[in-house]
């Protein structure tokens, strides 16, 4: 199960995105963090999946999963709301940005 849906939208510098990528979160409000959020799948604005490996458009959809239960419950479930956005950053370079479309499995417990 997953715990959110988020619109991803990558930056204009950055290089191409392909259905697989693993990149932590960020949040806008704390910077010095990253957290191991991940896209585990991928889809456009009609919910049709992306192949793993196929390069995606600037801007698609992806189902997230938090892999610490621990900072699920006691960060990510305060955090995450209707609009939260972050950053998929890889290291110190963002590469992406999203936004949380849809709450899904992230008060429901493992």
């Amino acid at each position: 199960m997953h715990d959110f849906e988020a619109r991803i939208t990558r930056r204009p510098d950055a290089v191409p995105i392909k259905a697989g990528w693993r990149e932590g979160i960020t949040y806008p409000d704390d910077l010095a963090h990253s957290y191991l959020v991940f896209p585990v799948e991928f889809f456009d604005e009609a919910g049709h999946p992306y192949a793993h490996g196929a390069e995606l458009p600037d801007t698609f959809f992806v189902n997230m999963v938090s892999l610490d239960h621990e900072f699920r419950t006691t960060i990510h479930r305060n955090k995450i709301k209707l609009g939260t956005t972050f950053l998929m950053r890889e290291g110190r370079r963002v590469r992406a940005d999203g936004v949380v479309t849809k709450i899904t499995g992230l008060f429901e417990e493992p």
